[in-house]
């Protein structure tokens, strides 16, 4: 019988290593998103209402809105980035890995979902997203 595993720890990094990290995923969303012909926009963290929200990107994409929510480690106690579905809230969580594997992608329910993390993947799981109901 097969068990479902949670997303992995991350190793210990520094702040301004996470920084890195999520600020490299922010961009390559941006470029995919803007290659496929998507409007991408990077907002700053901010406080809405008296609820703080992390830096995230925003994607209109015909379908649909996208949100990709990059936690600060030192605001933020959970540090997986989320894709998700903008309003429906589907989401996914991305883990990272370390940098020769890249990110793992993970359901909301603690399901991997086995795919490789690059544009086609991104693109697929974006439109998967936007289309659920």
């Amino acid at each position: 019988m097969a068990t479902l595993q949670a997303p992995r720890k991350q190793k210990s990094l520094t702040a301004a290593e996470w920084r890195e990290i999520v600020r490299r995923l922010a961009h390559q969303v941006t470029e995919w998103s803007r290659e496929e012909g998507w409007a991408a926009q990077a907002l700053e963290a901010r406080v809405l209402e008296g609820y703080p929200y992390p830096p995230t990107v925003v994607i209109q994409a015909p379908q649909g809105r996208l949100m990709l929510e990059l936690p600060d480690p030192e605001t933020y106690s959970a540090l997986r980035p989320k894709l998700y579905a903008w309003p429906g809230l589907y989401r996914v969580w991305l883990s990272h890995r370390g940098e020769q594997l890249g990110w793992e992608i993970w359901t909301e329910s603690g399901i991997p979902i086995h795919e490789d993390w690059n544009k086609k993947t991104f693109i697929t799981l974006a439109n998967d997203l936007m289309r659920a109901e």
